[in-house]
């Protein structure tokens, strides 16, 4: 995220030049250097950097964009040394510690932001005040899918660790808070995913507004769905692409008539693009004007911990989707647990070999990886992802140490890796 949408946002700002990274890969950084030579890189712990005295008379702020589980950590060691936060999504793992960190940042009075960047999107914007305009009449329903591939170029192995959380606590903390944002606070009533020990890839919430409109939310990792978010009212309806940036599309009932909406002046920091790294360069020139104490946080440490309570409640009170019904057979193989790897396990056929271990008890399952955005569809289950170079023989001996039992399943696509992957 920093790569891809913080650095180009400072850069449009004209920042680069008065900021740092912190970065534990020498790949990140390098990258980082390379794309962006103004802007400094360094690499150290975030625990020493933030209780060094140096940092406070440096620097005016701090933009934690670690691992979800870190998150919490960070902002303590920031907000005790005095340095406004602007935290990324989500701001903690949980309701409690969410209030705990506001109750943090009030009693130190600094400053405590919660980067909820999907505010900013122009099309966001224009819902909101369509809806505070009435150009739809009485909301009746929300339905907002998202779901494809999973394809975010990740080079950590955090995402899809149960420690980090799933779909719905990564994607989904985005939509719970923008329809907040619309229509104000939250009731989950229903939620099933695909959850078997590791962490889900698939989910849908129902929940319910303070005057009982229908919420529904629809996440995949590994499924292409609508893609849009659709609110339905009384005299019309709004629907927006959520991979869009720039605008929705309004119909009125009344008038027989569409149209698209879109704000006039959707950005304060800029004449920007409207694209994701704009909303990115404003959410960093409202957190300038938050440290200068111009105004408060867009989304404050409160209103997302609201937010998360709704997340923890899901996480309590899980169903499971349920699957088209297959053919089912008494004679089944089946095998006594074992300390195992399955190559090729985020395949098709792997994943569905994982699933069958995993209802036979196994819980010593390795799964080596090339990619780590490869393995959303077995990341629910509890195995042990680890990344191997299968072309690379004391790599694979390293996963393979302590291994009773080895499902064979990963090929070579072509050329000599072909035979070296599959058969060497």
């Amino acid at each position: 995220v920093v790569r891809l949408l913080h650095a180009p946002a400072l850069a449009r700002l004209g920042w680069c030049g008065r900021a740092k990274v912190l970065e534990v890969s020498e790949k990140a950084r390098e990258n980082l250097r390379t794309e962006f030579p103004d802007l400094a890189t360094e690499a150290g712990d975030f625990r020493e950097v933030l209780a060094d005295p140096r940092v406070r008379s440096t620097f005016d702020g701090v933009v934690v964009a670690l691992p979800n589980r870190l998150h919490e950590e960070a902002v303590k060691l920031a907000v005790k040394a005095g340095l406004p936060v602007l935290c990324e999504k989500p701001l903690a793992m949980g309701r409690e510690s969410g209030l705990q960190l506001a109750a943090l940042a009030a009693e130190c009075r600094c400053p405590l932001s919660v980067a909820m960047v999907r505010r900013l999107v122009p099309w966001a914007g224009a819902v909101r005040s369509a809806l505070r305009a009435g150009l739809i009449g009485t909301l009746q329903s929300i339905k907002i899918e998202h779901g494809r591939k999973f394809h975010w170029p990740t080079e950590s192995a955090a995402y899809f660790s149960r420690e980090h959380g799933g779909i719905l606590l990564n994607m989904g903390v985005h939509y719970l808070d923008l329809i907040e944002d619309w229509v104000g606070p939250l009731t989950p009533e229903h939620y099933e995913d695909e959850w078997e020990g590791g962490v889900e890839a698939n989910c849908r919430l129902d929940l319910r507004t303070a005057d009982g409109t229908k919420v529904e939310l629809a996440l995949s990792y590994t499924r292409k769905l609508s893609d849009e978010a659709v609110l339905s009212g009384s005299r019309g309806r709004i629907r927006a692409d959520v991979d869009s940036f720039d605008e929705c599309e309004w119909e009125s009932y009344d008038a027989g008539v569409v149209g698209r909406l879109k704000p006039v002046a959707p950005y304060r920091s800029g004449e920007w693009p409207r694209d994701f790294v704009a909303s990115f360069a404003e959410q960093f020139y409202e957190f300038a004007l938050v440290i200068a104490g111009r105004e408060q946080p867009r989304v404050s440490a409160a209103a997302s911990a609201g937010t998360l309570g709704s997340i923890e409640w899901a996480y309590r009170n899980r169903g499971r989707i349920l699957e088209i019904p297959g053919p089912r057979t008494p004679l089944r193989a089946s095998m006594e647990p074992a300390p195992t790897v399955v190559t090729g396990g985020t395949g098709f056929v792997g994943g569905k070999l994982v699933e069958r271990l995993t209802a036979l008890g196994f819980r010593e399952v390795t799964v080596p990886i090339r990619f780590v955005g490869t393995s959303a569809n077995v990341a629910r289950f509890p195995v042990t992802r680890v990344p191997v170079d299968l072309l690379n023989y004391e790599s694979t001996l390293a996963a393979f140490k302590n291994v009773k039992c080895v499902f064979h399943l990963a090929y070579g696509a072509s050329g000599n890796d072909a035979v070296q992957a599959t058969v060497a």
